[in-house]
């Protein structure tokens, strides 16, 4: 017991001393969050020149005059859209928002970006659809577009693997595994689109 008293009192006392240390370091990196916090929210407004934009091509995508249901309703959307201004901002924090275009753009960015989360999803369901409706040609051009971009949106790419995999063409199954790797998501897109893979008893992965 007059040994370990000694080294249980050591212990105690280096244990106050990191758990001070890491308090001090949290202080730190909170009053820093604060300060950009502070810097990033003045009311100003800067050049949204820079700002990535997506402009939708109209004449790319297979619109068919007489569709109805769920397909018109995609049609419609897309085409709304395409009068929108549209934003990926996917990753992008509203703090690094506001400080690279000011606070006072922030409202009207993130419509932006809302215009870019119902243009994937929307491409997402009307490419399925066409495809459950074995239109496989149509369905092949909506999701490719969606890809082109930059959808992280699951659906979308496990679709677009199964058209692929009918198609016996196993390249363009990996070639759209590659084409996941600068979109957030990464590893969940590539394990759905293996999965697709997985499917085929007749299908090697790599």
């Amino acid at each position: 017991m007059p040994v370990l008293l000694p080294c249980i009192i050591i212990f105690v006392i280096i244990l106050k001393y990191k758990l001070r240390i890491a308090e001090r370091e949290e202080q730190a990196i909170n009053e820093n969050f604060h300060q950009i916090e502070r810097r990033a929210s003045l009311p100003i407004k800067k050049s949204l020149q820079s700002l990535p934009k997506i402009e939708i091509c109209l004449s790319s995508l297979p619109f068919c005059e007489n569709a109805t249901g769920e397909l018109k309703s995609c049609q419609d959307t897309i085409k709304v859209l395409s009068s929108q201004t549209i934003s990926n901002l996917t990753g992008i924090s509203n703090t690094d928002l506001k400080l690279k275009y000011g606070a006072g753009n922030l409202d009207e960015i993130l419509e932006y970006e809302q215009n870019y989360l119902l243009l994937i999803k929307t491409l997402s369901d009307w490419g399925t659809r066409l495809y459950e409706q074995h239109n496989y040609k149509d369905a092949e051009t909506v999701l490719d577009y969606a890809v082109f971009c930059q959808s992280n949106i699951r659906q979308t790419y496990i679709t677009l693997a199964r058209i692929y995999l009918e198609q016996n063409n196993i390249d363009k199954v990996h070639n759209l595994a590659k084409k996941t790797e600068d979109i957030s998501s990464t590893l969940d897109l590539k394990k759905a689109i293996y999965g697709v893979l997985n499917e085929s008893d007749d299908v090697t992965l790599f």
